[in-house]
């Protein structure tokens, strides 16, 4: 650890320390930032394309579980745009404009607008089928879901709004309200602050028809027979995703105990309609690998922290590497995954491409204008295009967010 870390990593639990710690964290960001005449740096000869950079404004996708690609046309992208620099929390004053971009053309196309937003995820924009995508928006003091058919234009609301979804048969939904509370950086604040929330996660099919249905009480009912008061209030559901073949959804439900975070991984199984609880140790961020096998970052059986595989049927967890820190992985074919790394060290944020036999290929490393807000960071979140010959990141340029991309 270096001696500037340690420094962090002894004030970081005083509150008395805080802003020394914060400021300190600022200052290196801005050093380092200040210091690199290349903000991104290639150590793979793989130049990235940055979409509309000279405009002023706050271009991004979001998150990683998502790809913005078209599945038929990988030169046709989603992303979202907010007119404003990245600086500050996310805000539903600041209209987030939802758009496409076709890389051939350079057609930079609006089809709408929304409140329902944050820098991390953006409104969960992301493509229903090649001619319909999918996003959140705030209308009539409720979130839900919006499908635009780009052919023609047209848009279908859906009842609940839009976590994770399977082509267009059904989708996962959540209260936004909730996890707004909890875990901010994912929630949205369109709405009144002191409006009720629904602690539940369900299952809807396109029409709207109820499939599933799980509330927080009967999630710690289930898992560990009486709770606190505590472990109820503190509860959220959070990060679903479909398997390939959508028979499955894994998903993440936590909660606070003692003042501990809990991390319950559960299983959603279409066929029995049922879930179950999967694994209880530290879970961060992951993503199918087949409609088997899960690729996460978190601690095994023995705590040993990095990317692990773990089969959902037999609970059997293989480990791909224990030196490589938390990140946000995207599978690029049966072999490798590509992931980035936060910017919590001095050499910045990386992007690599990670062999499943742990070889690593460092692609970038990216030096960004620093951010007050933990709120306010910009993760490159790398998602691959259906085809796995693109990828697309995003990146903090200056003041504003930006959508790059690069080939594989």
């Amino acid at each position: 650890m270096s001696l500037f870390n340690r420094f962090r990593t002894g004030i970081k639990n005083n509150k008395a320390g805080f802003f020394i710690n914060n400021s300190a964290r600022v200052l290196r960001d801005y050093l380092r930032y200040l210091s690199n005449r290349n903000k991104v740096r290639l150590f793979s000869g793989k130049n990235i394309k940055i979409i509309d950079r000279n405009n002023k404004s706050s271009d991004f996708f979001g998150y990683y579980d998502i790809s913005p690609f078209n599945p038929r046309d990988n030169n046709i992208i989603l992303f979202h745009s907010v007119n404003r620099p990245s600086f500050g929390k996310y805000d539903a004053e600041h209209a987030c404009q939802i758009c496409t971009y076709n890389q051939k053309t350079r057609e930079r196309k609006i089809w709408g607008v929304t409140k329902a937003w944050n820098w991390q995820q953006g409104a969960r924009l992301g493509w229903v089928d090649d001619k319909s995508f999918i996003y959140n928006l705030y209308t009539h003091d409720q979130y839900k879901a919006c499908i635009i058919d780009t052919s023609t234009g047209s848009a279908k609301l859906l009842k609940q709004p839009v976590m994770a979804w399977y082509q267009s048969e059904y989708y996962c939904s959540i209260d936004y309200k909730n996890l707004y509370q909890h875990n901010r950086d994912y929630g949205y604040n369109a709405h009144p602050l002191n409006s009720p929330v629904d602690k539940s996660l369900s299952i809807n099919t396109f029409s709207d028809k109820n499939i599933f249905t799980l509330h927080a009480k009967q999630a710690l009912s289930n898992a560990i027979g009486e709770f606190t008061d505590e472990m109820y209030r503190t509860s959220f559901f959070n990060h679903p995703i479909f398997s390939p073949d959508g028979s499955k959804m894994i998903f993440l439900f936590r909660y606070f105990k003692d003042n501990q975070k809990v991390h319950n991984l559960l299983l959603w199984d279409k066929d029995s309609n049922t879930y179950s609880q999967i694994f209880n140790e530290l879970v961060s961020h992951y993503t199918w690998l087949s409609n088997t096998e899960l690729l996460y970052w978190g601690e095994n059986q023995d705590n040993d922290k990095g990317y692990h595989i773990l089969n959902v049927i037999t609970s059997e967890i293989k480990t791909v590497s224990t030196n490589l820190p938390d990140g946000h992985p995207s599978i690029i074919n049966e072999s490798s995954f590509i992931t980035d790394s936060y910017n919590n060290d001095s050499s910045g944020r990386s992007i690599s491409i990670i062999g499943l036999s742990s070889n690593k290929q460092l692609l970038y490393k990216i030096s960004e204008f620093p951010t007050w807000s933990y709120l306010t960071r910009c993760d490159p979140h790398p998602s691959v295009s259906k085809d796995g010959e693109k990828v697309q990141i995003d990146l903090l340029l200056d003041r504003y967010r930006k959508v790059g991309i690069f080939e594989l």
